[in-house]
């Protein structure tokens, strides 16, 4: 059975999708874009990104969207629903910045997330990044319902952490990573716009 989702590599023929995503209200609104945004700069834009080796652009494809429209001119290519992003790639130290907005018409229906999780795969599997760092803005609810930041205090064991049973004795470091609990939770807005959120964790065993 045909996946009704498929995650691709921005290419030319998504210009047009990402052109009239990004100039609705609530994608502007949220980015920080120099606009107006037109076809002609989105398209000159495309051409520099695929020899650029700090960054990859992607998007998501209603795939049943596509089935709907087969006896029209749109192509496979013109459904993309949902735009992201890996920016100033870091390779040496693992480091990158996500960006992602969808078309406002696929808001809420869950897209986003399956968006983000595609892309956060790709940076690990394909890129080994370890970090990357995602800017919220007002209306994105992205930090809800445990989804927020995390900290994260294991790694994977080497063969010398073996050596000395270090995965045994920090085995608690390991337990507080995947079972912390929110204590306290705060947010300042700042002069800038931007919020400061600081949280406090119970960890266990440590």
């Amino acid at each position: 059975m045909k996946a009704k989702y498929k995650f691709d590599l921005f290419s030319p023929s998504d210009v047009l999708s990402r052109v009239a995503a990004v100039n609705s209200y609530e994608v502007l609104s949220g980015i920080f874009l120099e606009v107006p945004i037109t076809i002609n700069n989105t398209a000159a834009w495309q051409a520099t990104i695929n020899d650029n080796p700090n960054r990859r652009d992607f998007v998501l494809r209603d795939q049943a969207a596509v089935e709907k429209t087969q006896e029209t001119e749109l192509s496979a290519q013109d459904k993309a629903v949902g735009f992201s992003g890996l920016v100033n790639i870091n390779q040496k130290h693992g480091l990158a910045e996500l960006y992602i907005f969808m078309d406002p018409q696929y808001l809420g229906q869950g897209m986003g997330s399956l968006l983000m999780q595609c892309t956060v795969l790709y940076a690990k599997n394909e890129l080994n990044l370890r970090k990357i760092n995602l800017y919220v803005f007002e209306g994105n609810e992205l930090i809800k319902d445990g989804n927020g930041p995390r900290p994260n205090f294991w790694r994977a064991p080497t063969d010398n952490d073996f050596g000395s049973q270090m995965q045994a004795r920090n085995i608690e470091w390991k337990k507080a990573s995947l079972f912390m609990k929110v204590a306290t939770m705060t947010s300042q807005s700042n002069k800038d716009g931007s919020v400061t959120v600081a949280i406090t964790y119970n960890l266990p065993g440590v």
